[in-house]
């Protein structure tokens, strides 16, 4: 009854105040990513044989208030007003979520379980939270608290991810990865880069990275470092003061180095030296690095079998079957049909030349969209952050599966990077304000600058 009546007040708080979604996806995010298993598994509703899983719920109202959203933007003529960018990217949206819309329709008509279908057509239209923030949200203060949220939630995490040393799902989890010592679940690493970003870009005690920069370390995935040395060095070129922001950045790496040492100084969890013993790995070749390349051409393969719209749900779901009711051999072929770790070859296999023709263009009106925000000076570092945030979640998810475990993470921050681009007003009272005005009408900005605030990170 308590997880009913949580589901409840969840559902009301989102139809009360739609922008509530980010932040129960950022909470979810992190206690999905310090959780057991058991725990996750336990939250959700059951209605007779169907299971309804808090992130369902959360799906669920998005779809709702995407229909409602759109209805009420083209009945009172606001498209209108939309950019070219903005009206580009949403009836590519539109066009990306009708095509799994066949999907599934012809599997509903192969006969194929009905709860598995939904979710995993759930899982393919994670594109329709972008109309969240672009169709809901309403002033840029309320960006502002969702940022400094999802900063805490950052700072938060790593603190809590020592404690999961020696738990039951941490010690599966260890033996799974042939010794990879992971202090976490999920897609933590998402997460912990909002926060890290977020010190980078404003440059504001820079210091307190260390914490999400050791995070992911605890992690133990390496393509999230990957990811964030290549935006780093991007945003050292968009700043157009390398020597002093790679400056900086070195400083935070060598705290960082200094926070895994005093948590293993403190906790007795080898965190350092398996960080060190992770990081001497990634030239070697191990099983889990022969496993992916040798899949790249297995992955071309079925490409090739059905080109244009790739495979179908009940294709799919077959490979599913094949996953859990075989030996070792054939379920590790269907592992990686199933869970290729690069979202391009994911999306040629499940759709095909014309699905991937539409998610790549919806990500470049996205990156395209958030650059000129970029050369909007007023909001400039906004726009930086969105644009490393959005580019981080593309490269991370050429390396995992993030593009369908966590794809709500990008279409979020695409939807706030279309509502900034609609929002000129905002760029023109940001210009106009007064530097020393105190009043309450000086506009909120995400995070000021160094030299106007003290007070922000």
């Amino acid at each position: 009854m308590t997880i009913v009546a949580f589901f409840i007040l969840v559902a009301l708080a989102i139809a009360v105040m739609p922008m509530v979604i980010p932040y129960l996806l950022v909470v979810y995010t992190a206690v999905n990513g310090i959780s057991s298993r058991h725990f996750m598994d336990n939250l959700k509703v059951s209605i007779g044989s169907v299971n309804i899983f808090f992130p369902d719920l959360l799906y669920a109202a998005t779809v709702t208030l995407a229909v409602v959203g759109l209805v009420r933007l083209v009945s009172r003529g606001r498209l209108r007003s939309y950019t070219p960018l903005s009206k580009a990217a949403l009836f590519l949206t539109i066009a990306y979520f009708l095509f799994f819309c066949t999907k599934l329709v012809s599997g509903y008509f192969a006969g194929q379980p009905a709860d598995t279908l939904v979710r995993r057509f759930a899982l393919d239209t994670q594109c329709l939270y972008l109309f969240i923030p672009l169709l809901f949200l309403k002033t840029e203060a309320t960006l502002k608290r969702l940022l400094y949220f999802a900063i805490a939630a950052t700072l938060v995490f790593p603190v809590i991810q020592p404690f999961l040393y020696g738990s039951a799902d941490q010690v599966a989890l260890e033996i799974g990865q042939h010794g990879t010592l992971r202090l976490g679940y999920g897609n933590g690493n998402l997460l912990l880069m909002l926060g890290v970003f977020a010190f980078f870009v404003w440059e504001r005690r820079l210091y307190l990275s260390a914490l999400p920069l050791a995070g992911i370390a605890m992690l133990a995935q390496r393509s999230a470092f990957v990811a964030l040395a290549l935006v780093v060095a991007l945003l050292a070129f968009k700043k157009k003061k390398g020597l002093k922001f790679l400056s900086l950045v070195a400083i935070a790496g060598m705290l960082f180095v200094g926070t895994l040492l005093l948590i293993q100084a403190t906790s007795s969890v080898p965190v350092a030296t398996k960080a060190a013993d992770r990081v001497a790995q990634t030239f070697v070749d191990t099983g889990t690095t022969r496993a992916r390349v040798e899949s790249i051409p297995l992955l071309l393969s079925a490409f090739s079998k059905h080109p244009w719209v790739g495979y179908s749900y009940d294709a799919l779901h077959g490979l599913e079957r094949t996953e859990v009711h075989t030996g070792l051999a054939a379920g590790a072929v269907s592992f990686d049909m199933l869970h290729p770790h690069n979202f391009v070859l994911s999306s040629l296999v499940r759709t095909g030349i014309v699905g991937t023709l539409l998610l790549f263009s919806i990500i470049g009106v996205i990156l395209l969209a958030s650059l000129r925000l970029v050369r909007q000076q007023e909001i400039r570092r906004q726009g930086m952050y969105l644009f490393s945030t959005a580019l981080f979640f593309v490269i991370f998810g050429l390396m995992n599966t993030s593009f369908v475990s966590a794809g709500y993470v990008f279409w979020m921050l695409a939807g706030i990077i279309l509502w900034y681009g609609n929002n000129p007003s905002i760029i023109g009272a940001v210009a106009e304000a007064p530097k020393t005005d105190q009043s309450s009408q000086k506009p909120l900005r995400i995070l000021q600058p160094a030299r106007q605030n003290r007070g922000a990170p």
